[in-house]
C-alpha cells in the first residue's frame, strides 16, 4: 500500500534571536559617544572663553593705562587753571608802568635828574 500524507509539512517558527544584549551595547555605545561629544563641546566652550577672558583682560588692561593717563592730564589741567587764574589776578592787578612813570614826571620839576645810586 501507498502511504500518503496529507497533512501538511511540519514548519517551525524562526527563533526570535535575542536582542537584548545588541540593544545594551548599542545604548552604551550612543551613551559612550554622547558623552565624548559633550565633553568635546564643553572644552572647546571652555577654551573659547578663556580666550575671550584673555582678550578682554588685555583690553582692561589698556583701558586701566588710558585712565592713568587721563587722570595724569586732568591733574596737570587742574595745576594749569590755577597759574592761569593766578597770572590773570596778577594782570588784573598790575600797575600799568609806562603810566604811572607819566604820572612820576608829571609831578617832578623839570630841573631834576632822577639817577640811579
Amino acid at each position: 500500500m501507498i502511504r500518503i500524507n496529507l497533512l501538511p509539512s511540519a514548519q517551525r517558527r524562526p527563533k526570535k534571536a535575542d536582542l537584548t544584549i545588541p540593544v545594551i551595547i548599542g545604548v552604551a555605545a550612543f551613551v559612550l559617544l554622547g558623552g565624548i561629544a559633550f565633553y568635546g563641546w564643553q572644552t572647546y566652550q571652555i577654551k573659547k572663553a578663556e580666550e575671550q577672558k584673555i582678550l578682554l583682560q588685555s583690553a582692561l588692561d589698556d583701558y586701566s593705562r588710558q585712565k592713568a593717563k587721563l587722570d595724569e592730564i586732568k591733574r596737570n589741567l587742574s595745576e594749569l587753571e590755577k597759574r592761569l587764574q593766578v597770572k590773570d589776578t596778577i594782570m588784573k592787578d598790575a600797575i600799568d608802568v609806562p603810566l604811572l612813570i607819566a604820572e612820576l614826571g608829571a609831578f617832578i620839576p623839570k630841573d631834576v635828574q632822577i639817577r640811579s645810586a
